[in-house]
């Protein structure tokens, strides 16, 4: 029964996924692959956020509420088929060439790590220590207090070991698990994550294929699934694999919009963000982050009138759906990691001394360990041929991304109190992990300028640039 009802959580995730697809995208034809992976991804985002804002209502996590929801985005579908239309998943039988031989090597390497991930998070319980603490233990609260016992709990200082202020969408996703199995499981209750993980992996593989030949966008998704870094964290149950998949999906989407593509490539770039910011602290500086790229690339590629409109209705329909955490979050008590509260120029000039040991540390990091398949290696490489022959501007607008989201990690280790080498050595890989999709894209853009795609210039905006 429990392994029933996991599955048909898993099927609501999808559900609610697709219905917010449509919504955003109106009927829109994509790849099937791709609805289906985005429909995961939003599904996971979507799903903890309404739970979330019922939880604000009093709703005690459960299959009620969960029936709730499924029998909302069910009727859902109806009125944004009549306004909006229902997104048109296409599929066409793949034509072998000689070279797609090449698939093979890659796709075991891909089955593989989607089998590693998922025997690891199914054969042990949280065994991480932010796992059992944070997000798991948050997640047990979610799903059996409600109204004033959560109250109760976030204004706990006795609890403060779980980190009461940080953001809930991975506790709400595993808390949905735990209301459709009537139950808590550790080791069950991670099949929400592992189904987003999934997703991500078709996600790469629908992203690289539409500006690579076949072989090299398998070969390229193998990389990104593959990465000992993301082996050692997806299958965990903590919320850094989610963050880096939901980045993944921002920033991806924002260069499509900023080159050329459609409101919905906006909307998708910008719940992405939201999702960012509802996953961990981190994902606040990188909405932030989007959101000024948005503005300053979006003006110089994008026609006024629709520049502005899009940007406009995005921003705001995604602040709304992130103002109930942000000012929940703000009600909540702030014991540690008060960042903001450090971010002054006499802190900054005290700390001038840490930069130069930290480029270091960043540059070993990235170009020294081999946790990330080389990526950011290929990924440089890549890059410079692409400019000395073809630049890419979805490359550098990624580039740009990366270096600011770098920007961001080198000014908290700058202007932190905590000892700086214990907190390097417990964050830098995970911090590496949240960064990995942009040395992903770039490899990849920057590939599709040195080995076109004959076939995409009709898919997407960016190869037509």
């Amino acid at each position: 029964m429990p392994l029933i009802s996991s599955i048909a959580y898993l099927m609501l995730l999808g559900l609610v996924g697709y219905a917010a697809l449509s919504l955003f995208l109106g009927c829109e034809k994509r790849p099937l692959a791709e609805v289906f992976a985005l429909s995961g991804m939003l599904g996971c985002t979507m799903v903890p956020l309404i739970l979330f804002w019922l939880s604000l209502a009093g709703a005690r996590l459960g299959r009620t509420v969960l029936l709730g929801v499924f029998i909302a985005s069910l009727f859902g579908l109806y009125p944004i088929w009549r306004k909006r239309g229902l997104v048109v998943p296409t599929w066409r039988m793949p034509r072998l060439t000689k070279v797609d031989w090449l698939l093979a090597p890659s796709l075991v390497l891909i089955v593989w790590s989607l089998i590693t991930v998922t025997q690891l998070a199914l054969k042990y319980p949280l065994i991480e220590w932010d796992g059992v603490s944070t997000w798991g233990f948050k997640a047990k609260i979610l799903a059996l207090a409600s109204g004033p016992e959560l109250h109760d709990y976030f204004h706990d200082f006795s609890l403060n070991f779980s980190h009461l202020d940080y953001p809930l969408l991975t506790p709400f996703l595993t808390a949905g698990l735990y209301g459709a199995i009537g139950e808590v499981d550790d080791t069950l209750g991670k099949a929400g994550i592992l189904f987003l993980f999934w997703c991500y992996a078709i996600f790469v593989y629908v992203a690289a294929r539409t500006h690579l030949p076949r072989y090299m966008a398998a070969a390229v998704t193998a990389l990104a699934v593959s990465a000992p870094l993301v082996l050692r964290w997806a299958g965990q149950g903590t919320a850094d694999m989610p963050l880096a998949i939901f980045y993944a999906g921002s920033i991806y989407y924002l260069v499509r919009w900023i080159l050329g593509g459609t409101i919905g490539d906006a909307w998708l770039a910008g719940i992405f963000s939201v999702a960012c910011l509802f996953t961990k602290n981190e994902g606040l500086p990188l909405a932030v982050i989007n959101l000024f790229a948005a503005t300053v690339f979006g003006w110089k590629n994008l026609p006024r009138a629709r520049y502005a409109r899009e940007l406009g209705a995005v921003v705001i329909g995604c602040g709304v759906c992130a103002l109930p955490w942000i000012l929940f979050r703000h009600s909540l008590p702030h014991i540690d990691e008060n960042y903001p509260g450090h971010l002054n120029l006499s802190v900054i000039a005290s700390n001038r001394d840490r930069v130069p040991w930290l480029l270091n540390q960043f540059f070993l990091w990235m170009f020294r360990q081999p946790d990330s398949n080389f990526v950011w290696q290929l990924a440089a490489g890549a890059l410079v041929i692409g400019l000395c022959t073809r630049p890419s501007p979805a490359a550098l607008i990624m580039l740009f991304l990366l270096l600011a989201h770098l920007s961001v990690y080198l000014l908290a280790y700058t202007i932190t109190p905590l000892p700086l080498d214990y907190l390097v050595f417990v964050t830098w890989k995970r911090l590496l992990l949240h960064t990995f999709p942009a040395g992903v894209f770039i490899l990849m853009f920057s590939l599709s300028k040195i080995v076109p795609n004959p076939a995409s210039a009709s898919q997407s905006p960016i190869s037509a640039e």
